[in-house]
């Protein structure tokens, strides 16, 4: 069969030129530098930039390896006077991590586009904090001992410094976080009381710990320190002992108070029937540095025999101190008693005379209560009643 050929016509209005198309892309080139394993620290710096578009900023986008991206810092670089960027990028600011990390670098354009540039993989390691913990000042006179730290290394700042401590009698139930206070040489110190802990005394333990600008606690050391305490003593003597008034005098003299005085306390009772008239005193200080107080028979149900009157000195943390104890023989010579009036009664003229407490050495006969009105004096003798009865006299 012949072939047929058939001419093929093109309209040329429809081709279209293809035309190829290039630009510059932003470039740069990142370097870590300063990689430093005190500070658990590196710089990031972005140099040599290419921007076609303009550049507004520089980015570099950081995180540890480790757990993903769970730490991811967009860091904004800083220009240099070399027309570099850079920035510093902290372990501390990535939950202290160490290990490998990685730094993107980005520019921002005029357009407020963002262009990623390049990036790298650094091992970042760092010392941990460390520091030097002594002990100072004990005071056995005050149970007081200073703790001080020195040469702190702090590679993720230093926030605060932390000195708990404990009596190692009865485990940490006196446990106390103390917050240590930076001193003119660099160093921090506490003072740590017994007075604090129970006036424990014996072997504390004392631990070094800092917080760093993360607030993450990192222990330092420790150390064991005998702590010993002079306790308060004072003289308690017995003075004036007034067999006519059932008085006498506690005098305490010669007080050593390592923590202060804040007040001499004296409590006496009677030895009949226990301490059920007891009374706790308070001493006033004399002009001659010695404390005194008078105790009265009557203020103790007016017992006689023996008394006994323990000293005790509260220091100035409002800790009481038993320091030690007397007896003394209470006589009294002078007939003694309660009077009162009671059941006054307007309506029939008539009051009740109570006579309580009745004491004489001699024994007691007879009560006698004399009475008479403001106008004209009735006098009345009754004649024979015992103690402790019930007198009641009319009045005309």
């Amino acid at each position: 069969m012949p072939i047929s050929w058939t001419t093929l016509t093109i309209d040329t209005t429809f081709l279209k030129k293809v035309v190829s198309v290039d630009y510059a892309r932003p470039s740069g080139v990142l370097t870590i530098e300063n990689n430093n394993t005190a500070t658990g620290t590196f710089d990031a710096v972005v140099r040599n930039i290419v921007a076609p578009t303009g550049l507004k900023e520089v980015l570099v986008p950081s995180w540890s390896l480790e757990n993903g991206q769970d730490d991811l810092i967009w860091h904004k670089a800083t220009k240099q006077s070399d027309g570099s960027y850079r920035v510093t990028i902290k372990a501390s600011e990535h939950k202290g991590n160490k290990g490998n990390y990685r730094a993107d670098a980005y520019i921002v354009d005029n357009s407020n586009n963002r262009h990623y540039i390049s990036e790298k993989v650094v091992s970042v390691d760092y010392a941990r904090p460390s520091g030097v913990l002594t002990i100072e000042n004990n005071n056995t006179a005050t149970g007081t001992f200073d703790a001080v730290v020195r040469n702190i290394v702090a590679p993720t700042g230093l926030k605060e410094v932390l000195v708990p401590s404990w009596s190692l009698d009865g485990g940490q139930d006196d446990l106390i976080w103390h917050k240590a206070t930076r001193q003119a040489d660099g160093s921090y110190r506490v003072t740590i009381k017994a007075t604090d802990h129970k006036n424990s005394t014996g072997k504390y333990r004392a631990d070094a710990y800092i917080v760093d600008d993360s607030n993450k606690r990192f222990y330092l050391t420790e150390k064991v320190v005998e702590v010993t305490q002079t306790r308060p003593r004072a003289s308690l003597v017995i003075e004036n002992n007034n067999a006519d008034l059932g008085t006498f005098d506690a005098v305490i003299r010669n007080i050593v108070a390592p923590n202060g005085v804040m007040e001499v306390l004296v409590p006496s009772w009677s030895l009949v029937n226990g301490q059920d008239d007891l009374v706790w005193h308070k001493a006033s200080r004399q002009s001659d540095g010695s404390y005194r107080v008078t105790i009265k028979a009557s203020e103790h149900k007016n017992s006689l025999g023996n008394y006994r009157a323990d000293l005790y000195i509260v220091d100035n943390a409002n800790q009481r101190h038993y320091i030690t104890e007397t007896i003394v023989d209470v006589k009294h010579n002078k007939p003694v008693g309660t009077i009162s009036v009671v059941n006054n009664n307007k309506d029939t003229g008539t009051f009740d005379v109570v006579i309580s407490d009745v004491y004489s050495s001699k024994g007691v006969r007879t009560v006698q209560v004399p009475i008479w009105s403001e106008k004209k004096m009735v006098k009345t003798t009754f004649v024979g009643m015992k103690p402790h009865v019930k007198l009641m006299a009319l009045i005309r």
